[in-house]
């Protein structure tokens, strides 16, 4: 299976993200609604962030694996840039609220590290 039509649809992805986000800080009125402007905000950060970090890693693992890669990998590395993305928003919140400390990044890393083996290994065909 040809994975570049996904690689071209991740793109597009983060170009439609990083412009959302765009228009958003330059037109919306943050004051009338935060939680709207937020969480608008969040979700193309979120999507902006996960498309690219997933391309980077498909082809770092390409490099890695000496070509040798499939829609698995593809895959794979999409799901880890989420989990990137999500650590990347939490800890930008954590800031926001003050409540960043080494215990609170270190306890939400290690629960995401824990998520992606626990998803890699349910992955995994024995």
């Amino acid at each position: 299976m040809r994975v570049t039509p996904y690689i071209l649809l991740l793109l597009i992805i983060h170009i439609t993200s990083v412009l959302s986000m765009y228009l958003l800080y330059r037109f919306m009125d943050i004051e009338r609604d935060i939680v709207l402007s937020v969480g608008s905000m969040g979700i193309s950060a979120l999507l902006a962030v996960m498309s690219l970090v997933g391309i980077v890693l498909y082809f770092i693992k390409r490099i890695w694996y000496r070509g040798e890669v499939s829609f698995a990998t593809l895959m794979t590395s999409v799901r880890q840039g989420t989990l990137l993305a999500i650590f990347l928003l939490a800890m930008i919140a954590f800031h926001r609220f003050g409540i960043m400390q080494v215990s609170t990044v270190g306890l939400l890393a290690s629960t995401l590290i824990c998520l992606e083996l626990l998803i890699g290994s349910l992955d995994t065909k024995h």
